[in-house]
């Protein structure tokens, strides 16, 4: 979890992560990622661009 921005991270891709603000449909997403199992291919890097987060803000 990166609680700066309230998200669970399972992955690089957009839907490899939930928000936690609503933990029970969060709970179900990252269940059903779990019985899906882990993509084919090699994962990327996760990161996060902190300048993109200050704009969105109107920083």
């Amino acid at each position: 979890m990166h609680t700066a921005f309230f998200w669970f991270y399972w992955g690089d891709q957009h839907d490899e992560r939930v928000s936690c603000l609503r933990l029970g449909p969060a709970a179900d997403r990252i269940e059903q990622a779990a019985r899906d199992g882990w993509r084919e291919g090699e994962q990327g890097e996760l990161s996060i661009d902190l300048s993109k987060v200050a704009d969105a803000h109107g920083a």
